[in-house]
C-alpha cells in the first residue's frame, strides 16, 4: 500500500508470470491506486498486415502477448478495475520495423534492404500514411495499447 502509481512501459510482455506480477503490483499499490501499462496489441491493424513478421511478436523476447480483452480479464482477476484501453501510435515506427523483420526473415541482404527502404523514411510517405494511423488510433487498432486500471478498494 505504498504507491499511488505503478507504470510498466514495454515490460509486461516480458515477465515470466503475469499473474504473479499483477499480484505484486496490487500488493504495493494503495487502494484506488493507478496501474498503467503499455504493451503490444495483437488486434491492431499492423499485426493483421504483417502476420508472423509483426514487430509485436518479437520472439523470443516477448513471452506473452495479450489482447485487450485478455488483459482486462487478468486485471479483473488481480483486483483491478479497468479504466480504459487507449491506442498509442509511433506512426510508421512499428510498420518500418515489421518490414525490416520481414526482410530479415526472407534473408534479404542488409545492403539491399538499406537501399530499397530509404524511401520509407521520407516526409511525403509519412504525410500520406498519416490518415491511416489516425483512423487506427480512433478505433483503438494500433500496435501499441496503453491500459489504465485502478486497484479496487474492496
Amino acid at each position: 500500500n505504498a504507491f499511488d502509481l505503478v507504470a510498466l512501459w514495454d515490460v509486461f510482455e516480458h515477465v515470466l508470470d503475469p499473474k504473479a506480477t499483477l499480484a505484486e503490483i496490487a500488493r504495493v499499490l494503495r487502494p484506488g491506486g493507478l496501474f498503467v501499462a503499455s504493451l503490444p496489441n495483437p488486434t491492431g491493424f499492423e499485426a493483421k498486415w504483417f502476420g508472423s513478421d509483426w514487430l509485436g511478436w518479437d520472439r523470443p523476447r516477448h513471452l506473452h502477448i495479450f489482447t485487450p480483452q485478455v488483459m482486462e480479464n487478468y486485471l479483473r482477476d488481480a483486483g483491478f478495475g479497468l479504466t480504459s484501453v487507449e491506442s498509442f501510435n509511433g506512426r510508421l515506427g512499428v510498420t518500418l520495423m515489421s518490414l525490416e523483420f520481414r526482410a530479415k526473415a526472407r534473408q534479404v541482404p542488409e545492403a539491399v534492404w538499406q537501399r530499397r527502404s530509404q524511401w520509407l523514411y521520407t516526409l511525403p510517405l509519412r504525410l500520406a500514411t498519416l490518415p491511416i494511423y489516425k483512423l487506427a488510433e480512433a478505433f483503438n487498432k494500433t500496435s501499441i495499447m496503453t491500459v489504465f486500471a485502478h486497484l479496487r478498494a474492496d
